[in-house]
C-alpha cells in the first residue's frame, strides 16, 4: 500500500496513462506500416511504454499463452531478414509485425473485460465500415470479377490510383481479395453482435446496426474472392449454430471444418496436380486462376526444397520466383497464394512451426477466455466471433496469403489482443472510490486464485518443455541433414552474389556449388542447376554453363505444371516460334516462355536451343541461337552452336 500522497498521485497518473496504452498504440501503428526513419521513432516510443509498464508493475509484460508462439514467429522473421535477398522488401514486413505485436500486448495490458464487453463489438463494426468505405475508393474491383456486373463496378469511384504497398507487387491499386480477407476476420463477431444482442434493443437501433453490418457484408461480396467466400460460408454456419446454441453440433462442425482446412493444405502440397484433370475448360476464368495457383505452389515447393532452413527471405517471393524460379505462365508474383507455403517460404521450417504454434495458442487463449466468463455473458459471443474469424482466415489462406507479418494481419493481432484481455483481465492495480488499491485477481495470484484458475506460470513451464523438445528435434534434424543445410546456405550465397553482380562473390559461390554438386550429384534441383549455370556464365566458363543448362532441362522439365494438365490447354501466352510438336511438348513450351520473358538473357535462348538439339532438331536449334546472338551479341551462344551435334541424343 502506498502511504505517501505524492507517490499515490504519481502512481495514479502512470496507471491512468497505461490504461490508455491501447489508444496510444493505435496512434503509433501508422509509423510502422511504411518503411522509413519513422519506424525507429515508433520503436523508441514503444520502448518508452514498455519501460513505463516495468516501472509501474515491476514486469515488462504479462504472460499469455501466445508468448512462446510469438517468440517462434519473431525467430522466423529474424531468419527471413538474415537471409533476405532484398532487405527493402523484408523490412516492410518486419515493421508490420512489430506493429501487430505492439497492438496485441497493448490491448492485453490496458483493456478490462468490462471495457471490451462494452466497446469491442461496436469498435469492430466501425472498423469494418471504415475498411469497406476506404476499400471502395482505392480498390481495383475489376480484377476480382468472377461474375461480370459492369452496372456496379463501372460506377464505383476510384479516388486513388496508388496504394501504400510493400513494394512486392507492381499493382497500383488495392487487390479486392485483400479487402475480403480483412473483412472476413471481423464479420463473424459483427454478425453475432447484431443478431444476438445481450439485452433487448429499440427497433430503430437494431435497424441501424443491421444496416451497418450490411455495408461490409456487401463490400465483401463485391470482392468475389473464392477462398474468402468459402471462409465466410463456413463462418456463417458456425454463427448460426452459436445464435441457436447447438453446443454438440457446434463442436462437431468446428472439428470437421478444421479437418477440412488441414486436408485442404495437405491437398495443396500432395495432390494438387492430379486435381487439374478434373477442372472445367481453360476458357473459364476460375480454371485459369486455379492453374496459375498450381504453378505458383509447385514453384514454392521447389523453393522450400532448395532452402528449407532459411526460406527465401521475408517478402522476397516476387524477386525469387522471377529471377531464380521462373514459371511458364507467371511473372513477378507478389506471394504464393497459400498461407502455409508463404509462411514457410518467408522463414523456413521455423516460420512454419511458428504458424502452427500460434494457432494452438489462439485455441488455448479462446478456451481460457470462454471459461472465465459466465455462460449467459455477451462476452462469450465476442469470443466465439473472434475464434470464428480466425477459422475463416485459415479458409481464406488456402488460396491467398495474409501472413502474420502482413498489413491486414494487424486485425488478427488486435482480435487476439482482445482475447488475451478477456482471458486474463487487466494487469494493472485499480483504485477504488476511497483511494484504496485493488488488483485484478488474475494479476495478483493467490493460492485461492491458483485453485480456481490455472495460472500462467504452469503454462509457461509446460511450454518451456515443449519448446525445449522442439529445439532438440530441430537440432537432430539439422545434424541428420547437414549436407542439405550447407547446400541451403550455398544457394543463398550464390543468389545474393548473382543479384548484386559481385564478381568475387560469384566466383566463390560458383566454386562452392560446383564442388557440392560433384559430391552430391543426386541432390541438385533444376533451379539450382540454373543458378550454377548463370554463375559459370558470369565467369566465362562456357563448358560448365552448358553442362548445368542440360542438368536444368532434365530436372526442371520433369516438374512443370503443364504435364499435369491436358495437352490441349491454351491458356498460356502464344510462343513466337511456330513449333508443330509444341502442344504435346511441355518442356518446349516452358523454355520458350522463358525466352519471351528474358529476351536479353543469352541463357534463355540457350535453354531452348539445347532442348531442341537434344531432340536432334539441329536446324531449329541453330535458328534459335541465331536469333539470340542477334539480340544479345553473346559469345556463349556461338559456343553452344559449335556443340549442337554433340548434344543430339
Amino acid at each position: 500500500m502506498l502511504n505517501n500522497p505524492i507517490q499515490i498521485q504519481t502512481s495514479k497518473f502512470l496507471i491512468t496513462l497505461l490504461s490508455w496504452e491501447w489508444l496510444i498504440t493505435l496512434f503509433l501503428t501508422p509509423l510502422f506500416l511504411i518503411a522509413g526513419w519513422w519506424n525507429w521513432l515508433g520503436l523508441f516510443l514503444v520502448a518508452g511504454l514498455v519501460s513505463l509498464r516495468r516501472l509501474v508493475t515491476g514486469k515488462v509484460s504479462r504472460r499469455t499463452t501466445l508468448d512462446w508462439p510469438i517468440l517462434l514467429v519473431t525467430a522466423g522473421v529474424a531468419i527471413g531478414l538474415l537471409f533476405s535477398l532484398n532487405i527493402e522488401l523484408s523490412a516492410n514486413r518486419a515493421w508490420c509485425l512489430v506493429a501487430g505485436l505492439t497492438l496485441y500486448y497493448a490491448l492485453t495490458h490496458s483493456l478490462t473485460s468490462d471495457k471490451i464487453g462494452t466497446w469491442a463489438a461496436p469498435a469492430l463494426l466501425l472498423m469494418a465500415g471504415l475498411i469497406s468505405l476506404g476499400g471502395l475508393v482505392v480498390t481495383d474491383w475489376g480484377r476480382g470479377e468472377l461474375i461480370k456486373v459492369p452496372f456496379i463496378y463501372d460506377h464505383i469511384p476510384h479516388l486513388f490510383n496508388t496504394s501504400f504497398g510493400s513494394g512486392a507487387s507492381s499493382e497500383q491499386e488495392v487487390n479486392p481479395r485483400v479487402v475480403a480477407g480483412g473483412l472476413l476476420m471481423l464479420l463473424p463477431a459483427i454478425w453475432l453482435y447484431v443478431l444476438k444482442p445481450a439485452r433487448p434493443r429499440k427497433i430503430y437501433i437494431q435497424i441501424l446496426l443491421l444496416l451497418g453490418a450490411m455495408i461490409p457484408s456487401l463490400v465483401f461480396l463485391l470482392s468475389q474472392s473464392p477462398t474468402a467466400i468459402a471462409g465466410i460460408v463456413a463462418a456463417a454456419i458456425i454463427v448460426w449454430l452459436v445464435v441457436n446454441y447447438r453446443p454438440a453440433l457446434l463442436r462437431v462442425y468446428i472439428i470437421g471444418s478444421s479437418l477440412v482446412v488441414l486436408l485442404g493444405f495437405a491437398f495443396t502440397g500432395i495432390g494438387i496436380f492430379w486435381f487439374a484433370h478434373l477442372l472445367p475448360p481453360p476458357d473459364v476464368d476460375p480454371t485459369q486462376r486455379i492453374i496459375f495457383r498450381l504453378e505458383m505452389w509447385l514453384r514454392t515447393l521447389a523453393m522450400l526444397a532448395d532452402k528449407p532452413f532459411t526460406g527465401i527471405g521475408l517478402n522476397n517471393f516476387p524477386a525469387s520466383i522471377f529471377v531464380f524460379y521462373p514459371t511458364h505462365s507467371l511473372g513477378s508474383e507478389a506471394h504464393a497464394h497459400n498461407i502455409w507455403l508463404q509462411t514457410a517460404a518467408d522463414g523456413g521450417l521455423i516460420g512454419l512451426m511458428a504458424l502452427l504454434a500460434i494457432l494452438v495458442g489462439v485455441a488455448r487463449l479462446s478456451r481460457r477466455a470462454w471459461r472465465r466468463h459466465p455462460a449467459q455473458s455477451s462476452i462469450r459471443l465476442l469470443i466465439a466471433g473472434i475464434a470464428i474469424g480466425t477459422l475463416g482466415w485459415l479458409f481464406y489462406g488456402v488460396g491467398e496469403s495474409i501472413t502474420l507479418a502482413h498489413k491486414p494481419s494487424l486485425l488478427l493481432w488486435g482480435l487476439w489482443g482482445l482475447l488475451a484481455g478477456l482471458a486474463y483481465g487487466t494487469p494493472y492495480p485499480i483504485y477504488g472510490p476511497t483511494g484504496s488499491l485493488n488488483h485484478d485477481p488474475d494479476w495478483l495470484v493467490t493460492k485461492e486464485n491458483q485453485a480456481q484458475i490455472k495460472g500462467p506460470q504452469k503454462l509457461i513451464n509446460r511450454f518451456t518443455l515443449i519448446v525445449g523438445g522442439v529445439i532438440i528435434v530441430v537440432a537432430c534434424l539439422i545434424g541428420l541433414t547437414w549436407n542439405n543445410l550447407l547446400l541451403n546456405l550455398a544457394i543463398v550465397d550464390g543468389q545474393r552474389a548473382w543479384l548484386n553482380q559481385d564478381q568475387i562473390a560469384i566466383a566463390r559461390s560458383n566454386q562452392t556449388l560446383q564442388q557440392f554438386v560433384q559430391v552430391n550429384a543426386n541432390n541438385i534441383s533444376g533451379p539450382t542447376a540454373d543458378l550454377i549455370a548463370h554463375l559459370a556464365f558470369s565467369q566465362n566458363d562456357y563448358a560448365a554453363t552448358l553442362k548445368y543448362l542440360r542438368v536444368e532441362i532434365t530436372q526442371d522439365g520433369q516438374q512443370t505444371v503443364i504435364k499435369y494438365v491436358p495437352s490441349d490447354w491454351t491458356i498460356w501466352r502464344p510462343p513466337t516460334l511456330s513449333l508443330p510438336a509444341e502442344q504435346n511438348n511441355p518442356e518446349v513450351r516452358l523454355y520458350n516462355q522463358w525466352k519471351l520473358r528474358y529476351p536479353n538473357d543469352p541463357l534463355a535462348y540457350a535453354r531452348l536451343a539445347v532442348l531442341e538439339a537434344q531432340n536432334c532438331k539441329i536446324k531449329l536449334a541453330q535458328g534459335i541461337l541465331d536469333e539470340g546472338t542477334l539480340k544479345t551479341n553473346s559469345a556463349f551462344l556461338l559456343f553452344v552452336a559449335g556443340q549442337l551435334q554433340n548434344l543430339c541424343a
